[in-house]
């Protein structure tokens, strides 16, 4: 369900325009074992399925979880589609919302997630997205182990706040799309005037300078190479804030030494 959730929002976002799209599908490939491992999969899950699996769009971490996700389209093939999944194990559950398909499935110790559209009588296209299974798992008998284990995922939670945020901030949304560009999306209980009243203290207490000009409708601001790009919007539970931080000097790095 967690891996579920996670997928369909940040598809969600693609479609609805509010992330920098441009960045996650420029994402540098990555060549650890985790992603390498995911393609495998994914290639074999297109060729059970008949799949024509197009470009990568995404490969970096969501919610800190390594995840790389492709999207496909045929003009053809659909009922055949639908035929080679009757006859496969790595696709479990399958949801149908009128001309959208879900499906989802767990693999090799990876959990798969597709979202397959019907554009036609035998056209579609669709996304495929592959995950590592990550999380523990604990017996009736190891409720100590269990203890210990929320209580290590507790202090890594606090030590992960954003200093410049209130204490009472919520993540929506975590993305880290390159080693020097990450995304994320905060909703806090205030109304944005004071939000956004609250940030630039903080912000400026901490040492970042503010642009004197807004980029796209975004606030910029720096503090050496360090970047940060703010955009505010009035939610009826509070304000709902998106953060694109970059580090300038990782991202020349890497661009002068591919």
């Amino acid at each position: 369900m967690k891996l579920i959730t996670s997928t369909l929002l940040l598809f969600s976002l693609c479609y609805l325009g509010f992330i920098n799209t441009d960045s996650i599908a420029s994402s540098t490939h990555l060549t650890s074992p985790s992603y390498l491992e995911a393609e495998q999969i994914a290639v074999e899950l297109s060729k059970t399925l008949t799949l024509d699996l197009g470009q990568l769009i995404f490969q970096g971490e969501l919610f800190s979880q390594p995840l790389s996700a492709w999207q496909f389209s045929s003009e053809f093939g659909f009922l055949g589609f639908v035929t080679a999944l009757s006859k496969q194990h790595q696709v479990q559950q399958y949801q149908s919302v009128g001309n959208l398909i879900m499906l989802s499935g767990d693999y090799k110790h990876h959990s798969l997630l597709m979202h397959v559209e019907r554009t036609g009588h035998e056209a579609y296209h669709g996304f495929l997205s592959v995950m590592p299974n990550q999380g523990q798992s604990f017996n009736a008998n190891e409720a100590e182990l269990f203890q210990q284990h929320l209580l290590n995922q507790q202090n890594a939670f606090f030590a992960s706040k954003v200093p410049w945020l209130p204490p009472s901030v919520t993540l929506l949304m975590d993305i880290k799309s390159t080693s020097f560009q990450s995304q994320q999306i905060y909703l806090v209980p205030l109304e944005i005037e004071r939000l956004r009243q609250e940030v630039v203290m903080n912000l400026t207490d901490l040492g970042w300078q503010k642009s004197s000009a807004d980029n796209l409708g975004l606030s910029q601001w720096t503090k050496g190479s360090q970047q940060l790009h703010l955009h505010y919007s009035q939610q009826a539970e509070g304000t709902a804030i998106y953060v694109l931080a970059q580090d300038l000097t990782k991202e020349v790095y890497e661009s002068t030494h591919e």
